[in-house]
């Protein structure tokens, strides 16, 4: 853009942006950034993020290494089953103890679990009490008309009045 006519904010970052890409595609640019690289590389920061990204990826091998071992198989057979690990697992996540055990088929519907193939615990979470065995759509669907009878009271207007709709 020529000199003296005055240009837009956007029109002022894209004319900078492509002067600063035109710079980097130069011999001059890129021997500036191979500088500054280098630079960054031999200073204290840039040894600690290498290091630190070095150590990062080792630790995730090595934690996959373990969670796929047979110890960690043995381990999670053990301890994953046992009651005194599901209160305290529920306890951590806040979810209340179940006041019957679990049904062959959700409280809501009738129907079999799907997805997973577990029924979920469905609870109050204002009062955080145990209300029943649902199947995850009906969890779901319940938890998206927000946990309350009000809500499931308009779905159901909303359904009836499009009914009566189509019938006409």
């Amino acid at each position: 853009m020529p000199r003296g006519i005055p240009q837009t904010p956007e029109q002022r970052v894209i004319s900078i942006a492509e002067r600063q890409r035109k710079y980097a595609l130069t011999e001059k640019g890129m021997a500036t950034k191979l500088r500054a690289s280098t630079k960054y590389e031999q200073s204290e920061k840039g040894r600690t993020t290498r290091i630190s990204h070095r150590l990062s990826a080792q630790r995730r091998e090595a934690q996959f290494k373990y969670n796929h071992s047979p110890k960690a198989k043995l381990c999670r057979d053990k301890y994953a089953k046992t009651p005194a690990y599901k209160t305290a697992i529920r306890k951590f996540h806040g979810r209340p103890t179940p006041t019957r055990p679990c049904s062959d088929f959700c409280e809501c519907c009738g129907g079999p679990p799907n997805g997973s193939g577990k029924l979920h615990e469905d609870h109050d979470h204002i009062t955080g009490k145990f209300r029943g065995w649902l199947c995850g759509k009906c969890n779901a669907g319940i938890g998206f008309l927000s946990d309350c009878a009000d809500g499931v009271a308009k779905a159901l207007t909303y359904l009836n009045r499009s009914e009566d709709s189509v019938d006409v």
